[in-house]
């Protein structure tokens, strides 16, 4: 028997020679461990520091290999693994898949959405029904100093620093799609449109949500950061202009609403003044000034004087 568990054991040993690969204890090897690896947050150099482990570039070399397609799903490349000469468990498989993407070896999509966010592996690629919908591919080299442009870009549209440093692409794509200020201005823009959607000086706003709306929709790593980086004076003008705009809504409207009522209701009897027609004609262009925020002093000037 001992002779025979021998033989057995060595028959296997050669059936799968890489097996002991995923033995080390630093691989995760449940649902759980898997979670807490995926969703920790990359640390600055930390790839730069550590070796690619045998597991990894095992994957690697056989995603790389030139008979391979340059997309492949999960479900395929899990598959491979877990049949001989590896017989690898499915968890330490989707890890090893992980780091090739946290290294920047490798892209990873999931249901056509590129970026996706760690979360969602997490969550999604232990659910093995869901494995066909993730897709890894060679990933799209960029440059750190890429990175850093949009984060300094991105802190100069919005004038804050509240967007965190990212030393990887797939992270600066989602904290940018997260983004309270991003959130904040089109809060802005929706107050503004609630009262003041009949006001001439709605286009900037306007402009402002449809520059963001496109911004978001990039879903191209590259192409979004260097959009970030080449309007970057473009956004922070209309991102600039926006937020005075809600300013002046909820501390001006009042005053600007009261001289339009003016316009409706007033007009009449101040016609019959000297003059009073041309006045109330030059009052009249805040009806279709753009710029009425910066001109409502000068407004209100003129209606006073007409009530004088």
């Amino acid at each position: 028997n001992q002779r025979l568990n021998s033989l057995l054991k060595t028959h296997l040993q050669n059936l799968y020679k890489y097996a002991g690969a995923t033995a080390d204890p630093k691989y995760p090897h449940d649902n759980n461990s898997l979670r807490i690896a995926v969703k920790s947050p990359i640390k600055e150099n930390e790839y730069d520091l550590k070796a690619m482990t045998q597991v990894e570039q095992l994957i690697e070399d056989w995603l790389a290999s030139p008979n391979r397609p340059n997309e492949m799903s999960l479900t395929d490349i899990v598959q491979h693994f877990v049949e001989r000469p590896y017989g690898w468990k499915d968890i330490p498989i989707l890890w090893a898949v992980n780091e090739l993407v946290r290294r920047g070896k490798r892209d990873i999509s999931y249901n056509n959405e590129p970026n996706s966010v760690p979360a969602v592996y997490a969550e999604k690629s232990i659910n093995s029904a869901e494995r066909s919908k993730f897709m890894v591919s060679a990933a799209t080299e960029l440059s750190p100093q890429l990175l850093q442009d949009t984060i300094e870009a991105w802190r100069y549209i919005f004038a804050n620093n509240t967007i965190p440093s990212a030393n990887d692409k797939r992270a600066l794509y989602n904290n940018i799609h997260v983004s309270p200020e991003v959130k904040d201005v089109m809060s802005s823009i929706e107050h503004l449109e609630t009262e003041c959607s009949a006001y001439p000086f709605m286009k900037l706003p306007r402009e402002t949500k449809d520059l963001l709306i496109h911004l978001l929709g990039i879903r191209d790593n590259k192409a979004l950061f260097e959009y970030i980086i080449q309007q970057k004076d473009n956004l922070y003008n209309h991102v600039r202009e926006t937020r005075r705009l809600e300013v002046f809504r909820r501390d001006q409207l009042k005053k600007y609403k009261e001289i339009r009522r003016f316009l409706i209701n007033e007009v009449a009897n101040c016609s019959v003044l000297s003059d009073g027609q041309k006045r109330i004609e030059a009052l009249r262009t805040i009806e279709t000034d753009e710029n009425s925020v910066d001109n409502l002093r000068l407004y209100k000037k003129q209606m006073d004087e007409l009530l004088d």
